[in-house]
């Protein structure tokens, strides 16, 4: 069996038995084209899902809600909503 397909079916086994995938910080980030610190921008403003504890030190994600908050992304926004305008130097009097 390729590794591929192995990987199949054992998330199809995982989601057989109700349990939910779980990513470390450096799994996320091989996903989500992001750097840590803007996810935990977008965490804190809840335009990102939220990671849990599991332990006192480990982090993770759920890959089913990464999935949903990709399917949500629709990439037509750019840079900051409230960035103030720039001025040109001759504006200036």
């Amino acid at each position: 069996m390729t590794e591929a397909k192995q990987a199949e079916t054992e998330d199809a086994a995982l989601e057989k038995a109700g349990l939910r995938t779980m990513l470390s910080l450096e799994q996320l980030l091989k996903i989500v084209p992001l750097s840590a610190v803007s996810i935990w921008r977008l965490e804190r403003r809840n335009a990102f899902p939220r990671g849990s504890y599991i332990s006192a030190n480990r982090k993770v994600w759920f890959l089913d809600e990464i999935i949903a908050w990709q399917s949500e992304v629709d990439g037509r926004g750019r840079g900051r909503r409230n960035h103030p305008a720039r001025r040109s130097n001759s504006a200036k009097g």
